[in-house]
């Protein structure tokens, strides 16, 4: 495989499949395979296994990934733009599959991502807004609150439509997520922040009757001051 550039990539594509197919238990046996591709000098490679990592983690499960996966995954989220945003773009699938204690410790890490995401091209902005439905799902009201909630704000009034439509997709999962624990008042600011949009600019309000929208299309559960 080292000799083949071609077959090396192969390799890079296929691994995911490899993997599903023989389980973690036989994951020893292709260890060494996989890491080699990971660290190789040749960027094609780490971009395929990037936008594959969190495929590999969910046949791992929390242990093993933990302890296989994260060095890799935090290197490829400090690696060149291409290799990280195919890490970003998968971000809550990874996450679904460390333990909860490892994704606390990832939150000061999380936050700095998020941010730095924000001061790139609007694509990378948009890849963020699909992340953050899920995300909701996995943190805790009050870290939700800290990380998700000031992101969100800004993508809402992002000058790019198609990131501020996303945005108000993953609203109604924040919303939900911040309702779940002890403190009701962190639901209830946030939904004073989504319906204080009514009374801005033009955007603000054409973004408030989207948002709208789709809270009736896809919330169930009834959001304070809804």
């Amino acid at each position: 495989m080292a000799q083949d550039d071609d077959l090396r990539q192969q390799c890079a594509f296929q691994f995911p499949a490899v993997i599903v197919t023989i389980g973690r238990g036989r994951w020893f046996e292709v260890r060494e395979a996989f890491l080699s591709l990971a660290r190789s000098d040749c960027p094609e490679l780490r971009r395929s296994l990037s936008c594959s990592l969190h495929e590999v983690a969910r046949v791992l499960g929390p242990d093993l990934s933990e302890n296989e996966l994260v060095p890799v995954f935090e290197a490829m989220l400090n690696d060149s733009e291409a290799i990280s945003f195919g890490v970003t773009s998968h971000l809550a699938d990874f996450l679904a599959n460390v333990s909860p204690s490892w994704r606390v410790s990832f939150l000061p890490a999380l936050k700095e991502l998020l941010d730095r995401a924000m001061g790139k091209k609007w694509r990378s902005r948009e890849t963020i807004s699909w992340q953050l439905r899920g995300l909701a799902s996995l943190l805790r009201p009050a870290d939700a609150h800290d990380v998700l909630v000031p992101l969100v704000a800004e993508l809402l009034h992002d000058k790019v439509a198609q990131v501020r439509q996303v945005a108000i997709e993953a609203a109604p999962a924040i919303a939900a997520a911040l309702a779940s624990g002890e403190a009701p008042e962190l639901q209830t600011e946030f939904v004073d922040m989504l319906k204080a949009l009514a009374g801005a600019g033009f955007q603000e309000r054409q973004t408030f009757v989207l948002l709208a929208c789709n809270v009736m299309q896809t919330v169930r559960t009834p959001i304070a001051g809804s």
